[in-house]
């Protein structure tokens, strides 16, 4: 995630950047599957047509899994996430969205008292990735704010939230 200058010194904000990748393939990704779900559309009507109880729900269970791993897919390549630390109003804002980010929650600075940053490593066809997720602990809550796939940039930004909330960075 890349610290955005906002120019208010009581306000700290991170985000992923949208990069120019995201303008050309989120609109190809969207015909590709579009087109898949047209070819798919003649199987479907078929089988809902001719279909008994069990074949409709499987036909069901198989249609629920393709859109939602559409859905991952979107969510994992052209969402960005970002937060919003406000010291003026005692406020830590998390942000979601396609091409910019928009609020979807907000909690008070004094919930957190530390933070935690877990390794997450998926494998696909052989090969593996690994990305760091950074997560704000406190007293019965833990709120997702960050990631990247360098442990480096992950503990700075934690760090420096720690420090520009004026708390002490604790590591879990």
């Amino acid at each position: 995630m890349k610290r955005i200058d906002t120019g208010d010194s009581d306000l700290l904000e991170y985000r992923e950047p949208l990069g120019w990748g995201v303008l050309f393939t989120l609109p190809l990704f969207v015909v590709v599957f579009g087109f898949t779900s047209f070819l798919w559309s003649d199987l479907i009507r078929d089988m809902l047509r001719n279909a008994n109880g069990w074949m409709l729900a499987l036909g069901g269970v198989f249609v629920l899994i393709f859109v939602l791993k559409g859905l991952s897919l979107v969510n994992e390549w052209f969402v960005r996430i970002g937060v919003s630390v406000d010291r003026n109003l005692d406020t830590l804002t998390k942000q979601w969205g396609l091409f910019f980010p928009l609020p979807i929650g907000s909690y008070n600075l004094t919930e957190f008292t530390g933070y935690e940053i877990i390794r997450v490593t998926t494998r696909y066809r052989g090969s593996y990735s690994t990305n760091y997720h950074l997560y704000l602990t406190g007293p019965g809550v833990s709120v997702k704010v960050g990631r990247s796939d360098s442990s480096y940039d992950v503990e700075s930004m934690a760090k420096e939230i720690m420090v520009f909330m004026s708390t002490t960075a604790v590591s879990r």
